[in-house]
This record gives C-alpha cells, sequence and structure tokens, in this order.
C-alpha cells in the first residue's frame, strides 16, 4: 500500500513495528503519511506522545491494531482487513466508519484491477 501510494513499485517500506511510527514524505498526497504499528502497545494506551490525534488532521494515517488507539480514535475512519482465502488470493474488505468514508468506498466500487479477481467485498 505504501509503495502504491508513493508511486514507487520498488521502494523499500519496511514494518514500523519497533520504531511504532515509519513517516514518508508525500507531497502528492498533500503531505506525510504515518504507517504505525502499534502492536507491542499494551490495549488501551496513551498514544499522544505519536502525536495522535493531532497528526488527523495534516496527514494520511496507516494503523496496524487501531484498538490500541482507546480514546484518541479518529472521528472517521476506513477499515481495510486484508485476508488470505483458501487458494492463496489475498481478499481486501474495506469498511467505512463514517460518512467520508462511505463516499470514498462508493467511489472506489469497481475500479479494481481484472487481476483480482471477480470476488470483491466492501
Amino acid at each position: 500500500l505504501i509503495r502504491d501510494l508513493m508511486g514507487d513499485p520498488l521502494m523499500r517500506v519496511t514494518s514500523p513495528s519497533y520504531l511504532l511510527d515509519n513517516t514518508y514524505d508525500a507531497p502528492g498526497l498533500g503531505g506525510v503519511v504515518h504507517h504505525m504499528d502499534l502492536y507491542r502497545l499494551p490495549v488501551p494506551t496513551d498514544v499522544s506522545f505519536l502525536g495522535v490525534p493531532g497528526l488527523y488532521a495534516d496527514s494520511l494515517s496507516l494503523i496496524e491494531w487501531p484498538d490500541r488507539l482507546g480514546e484518541l480514535h479518529p472521528a472517521e475512519w476506513l477499515d481495510l482487513h486484508l485476508a488470505i482465502a483458501p487458494g492463496g488470493e489475498r481478499v481486501l474488505s474495506l469498511t467505512p466508519r463514517g460518512g467520508r468514508y462511505e463516499g470514498v468506498v462508493r467511489g472506489l466500487e469497481g475500479e479494481a484491477p481484472p487481476e483480482w479477481g471477480a470476488e470483491r467485498t466492501r
């Protein structure tokens, strides 16, 4: 996802598991992309040291294990769930949480490349 957002299929992307937050300058997206992995944090925890919730206003935030955000969850968000189907295919499900993202999902419907196969979920 990061490679696609940055427009660089060869970009080196590492897991933020130990750093908690990897950032990528994304002028084409209007600022910065934050990729957070909160797995190692207790549930719930104070993540304000990462700049949350202030960074929601001026960046794109991709957050793994968002349940660790506790009360600092954004008012609206888009859940992305990636699963591996029995045949090994990847299945992406998008679940909007708020009106803004319902429009995003509606705009994406039918936009998946043909190589993704016929099964598309929302």
